[in-house]
């Protein structure tokens, strides 16, 4: 995206560049005609560009009507790299190009005045949203190193399916993610058949609402069943991910309002600690 805005805009003047970045996406996503797709080849170039045996299929526009937000890879095979981005993603998205483009409206802005410092500012998932959505999941395992890496590997599989719940979880309300995956609770020993073994957990928290309505979690129900099977469906051996069922715990899911009392040990106060992190970042 970055590319092809310094195509259309190839000025030496970084300040200028970042303006013109934020004014054409806010334009490209305001159309009410379907999105086009961005890509920095030409059209003659990206019509050459045909399907290699062996790889993923290059994007086609009559095909993959499905995609809401085509950002094309020029390499082969030219596929959409935003592929996974969904319908709360995309309106996210435009939120936050406008919200950028508004900041950097005011011609006397610099790179130390407020208007820029705005612009870098964390984003704090509890000051928009009032109800949400943990996934949580742990390993344990009586070496610790054994055991951070077998979350590890669990974690990376999880991760590869949260799409689908976020496409599940969009049919109901909308979802915004927390970015990254949060240490729910610390590391603990727990006994086990009397072996002692080592139990390191992680949480992928997602803020939800539906306007300004009350939400309730068994709205929800139907997008848990869809991820746990698609879990389920993942570790088949037909897949090739290997999961050590004994090893690898989870996934469990909270559902929980920021009213309520964030005792330590509860995902509201796990959310708490990674936000105020996150927002500390910055200064």
């Amino acid at each position: 995206m970055a590319a092809h805005a310094s195509q259309l805009c190839p000025v030496q003047d970084p300040s200028a560049l970042l303006k013109f970045f934020f004014a054409l996406y806010v334009h490209w996503l305001s159309r009410s005609t379907r999105i086009e797709p961005i890509t920095i080849l030409s059209p003659e170039e990206s019509t050459a560009v045909t399907d290699v045996p062996g790889m993923a299929r290059a994007w086609d526009a009559a095909r993959d009507t499905a995609d809401l937000f085509p950002v094309l890879n020029p390499a082969r095979p030219m596929v959409n790299a935003a592929h996974t981005v969904g319908r709360s993603g995309l309106q996210l998205f435009y939120k936050e190009l406008r919200r950028a483009h508004l900041l950097l409206q005011d011609s006397s802005a610099t790179a130390n005045t407020p208007p820029y410092q705005q612009l870098w500012r964390p984003y704090n998932l509890l000051q928009e949203y009032r109800y949400f959505v943990g996934v949580h999941i742990a390993s344990v395992h009586e070496s610790p190193t054994t055991c951070e890496s077998i979350l590890n590997a669990w974690k990376g599989f999880i991760e590869s399916k949260l799409r689908i719940f976020i496409y599940a979880l969009e049919g109901m309300a909308e979802v915004r993610p927390f970015p990254q995956p949060v240490a729910d609770k610390p590391n603990t020993a727990v006994v086990e058949q009397g072996i002692t073994l080592l139990q390191s957990s992680r949480a992928f928290f997602f803020g939800v609402r539906r306007g300004d309505t009350e939400v309730k979690r068994s709205i929800f129900a139907g997008a848990i069943k869809e991820f746990e099977f698609a879990v389920e469906e993942g570790t088949a051996p037909r897949h090739g991910f290997v999961r050590d069922v004994a090893a690898m715990r989870g996934p469990w899911f909270s559902f929980f309002s920021k009213d309520e009392a964030a005792a330590p040990g509860s995902a509201l106060y796990a959310l708490q600690v990674a936000c105020a992190e996150a927002m500390s970042d910055e200064l």
